[in-house]
């Protein structure tokens, strides 16, 4: 497979839009792959309360008719607040029923890291279950830059538990002071998952 093959356009692009005219679009700009959003707050055209297995694979036969595949699921959450966390592990659950590989989600404010650790190891329990990638997205928080986040990565040490790398909030985050190009080098070993 070829790598572009592999570039997918997030239905949060298609805010205000269905869920299946939000997939029309992706197909009809060209892409092959989707990557569906249930962000809390922001674009949920997926929601905690419908992924049941029954909606799971409506979903996947849905994809299917529109010739469109899922690799990765956005499914951001502050993952340190107990309710968005479960709607998180029922997310994790979702993506690996509809056959994607990952699920990416924030981390959640650096003051609440112990809460973190102790909510991702649940997590990771489940992402082996489903065999579904966890992808800590760069977003300002308790993962920040790739230099700042390794730590991170180093002390889960897990196949499943790897770095989404999201240009756009690294360089608002950090002000713009980042540079792409150096900082993603220290993330290159956990790196699986690009947001442009």
């Amino acid at each position: 497979m070829e790598l572009f093959e592999l570039v997918s356009l997030g239905t949060n692009l298609c805010k205000g839009y269905s869920f299946e005219e939000a997939l029309d679009i992706v197909r009809e700009c060209g892409f092959t792959y989707v990557e569906p959003s249930s962000i809390v707050n922001m674009c949920e055209h997926i929601r905690p309360e419908e992924m049941t297995p029954e909606y799971a694979s409506k979903v996947k036969a849905l994809l299917a008719e529109k010739g469109l595949k899922c690799y990765a699921v956005s499914g951001h959450v502050d993952l340190t607040q107990e309710e968005q966390f479960r709607d998180f592990m029922k997310k994790l659950a979702f993506a690996g029923r509809i056959g994607a590989r990952m699920i990416n989600t924030n981390s959640g404010p650096v003051e609440r890291r112990d809460i973190f650790y102790r909510n991702m190891k649940e997590a990771i329990k489940e992402a082996e279950r489903w065999d579904v990638v966890i992808g800590l997205e760069s977003h300002g928080d308790i993962v920040s830059t790739a230099k700042e986040s390794v730590e991170v990565f180093e002390y889960f040490h897990h196949p499943l538990v790897r770095l989404n790398y999201d240009t756009g909030n690294t360089l608002f985050y950090s002000a713009g002071k980042v540079r792409i190009e150096e900082d993603i080098k220290y993330g290159f070993e956990y790196l699986a998952h690009l947001h442009l």
